[in-house]
């Protein structure tokens, strides 16, 4: 925040702007991504909600109305932005079908049958976001609410990109903008919340301090782990933590000079250990299989034909 500072002066003298510039995409995204599934899947539609509808009078479609023949009881019409018993059957097996090679997926598939959205983690929202939800998606809910959520995942992917033009800091300023319209229109008030519309600002500061990808909690929150595997002591949980670092920063120094015994592997930020989004979801131990001779010569058919170092022979 100091750097992007420096480079523009002009944002130290507004406090709005410092504390603007410190959000985190990490939380934002977890917090749309865990509105956006309890929405669809009807935890956030309850009696308050259509009240709420009734009380600004907004949705009439959406009201409470007397249930004709049971006294006392209330019908709650259906809404176009909850999935039915039989859609959501359809995601959950989707996202169940789904087999990375990381088993990620198939780890939070669980969760996603019972609707216990607190067993995910960060890390599993911001792949349901950017990734699996709107593959899931295809093809349930009505087309508003649907395109709704694909936009704003398309605004998260945008967002999160280690490559990016700052000359298309506007079209996605307008992206932004369209996007939550579109939900502002097709969900009810109870799913914006404060970190809902930090979502605007992001933009900005993505056009002050850069690609999200060098600044976002993924490092720490992984070192924090590290940290809180060292506690051996629950009433000195800060001594144990200084105790295990102290350990292993001895061992790691050591190592490097005994060349008979092997490196020890603990470095959490080495540049090695740090992958980007495509890796941390479908790198892994996947299935060896035999590729076919006719497959190995169309791949490198494919390979010959589009690499760069090729194209004088092209000619």
């Amino acid at each position: 925040m100091l750097a992007c500072a420096e480079h523009n002066p002009s944002l130290l003298d507004s406090q709005d702007l410092l504390i603007r510039y410190t959000l985190d995409v990490m939380h934002c995204e977890q917090n749309v991504a865990r509105n956006i599934l309890k929405t669809v899947t009807g935890l956030k539609d309850t009696v308050k909600v259509r009240r709420d509808l009734q009380h600004r009078g907004i949705r009439n479609h959406l009201w409470l109305t007397l249930h004709p023949s049971k006294n006392g009881r209330m019908l709650k019409p259906t809404a176009l932005y909850v999935l039915t018993n039989d859609e959501f059957d359809v995601f959950a097996n989707t996202i169940e079908s789904l087999k990375p090679p990381t088993g990620l997926v198939s780890n939070m598939a669980q969760y996603i049958r019972k609707k216990k959205f607190g067993g995910l983690k960060s890390h599993d929202y911001h792949v349901l976001m950017q990734q699996v939800m709107p593959l899931a998606l295809r093809g349930l809910l009505q087309r508003g609410p649907r395109t709704a959520v694909m936009r704003i995942s398309r605004v998260f992917r945008k967002i999160c990109s280690s490559v990016w033009n700052p000359s298309d800091i506007g079209a996605l300023q307008a992206d932004v903008a369209r996007s939550m319209a579109l939900l502002e229109i097709h969900f009810p008030p109870s799913f914006f919340d404060v970190m809902t519309h930090l979502v605007y600002h992001l933009v900005d500061e993505l056009d002050v301090c850069g690609p999200v990808s060098s600044r976002w909690m993924y490092p720490v929150e992984r070192y924090m782990k590290t940290l809180k595997h060292y506690v051996r002591n629950p009433a000195r949980p800060e001594a144990s933590m200084a105790e295990g670092y102290v350990r292993d920063e001895c061992l790691g120094f050591t190592t490097e000079y005994l060349h008979r015994f092997e490196v020890v592997d603990r470095r959490v930020w080495d540049a090695d250990e740090e992958y980007g989004d495509a890796e941390e979801v479908v790198e892994g131990a996947g299935a060896k299989y035999m590729m076919s001779t006719a497959l190995r010569d169309i791949a490198h058919q494919y390979a010959l034909s589009n690499l760069s170092v090729m194209e004088p022979w092209h000619r």
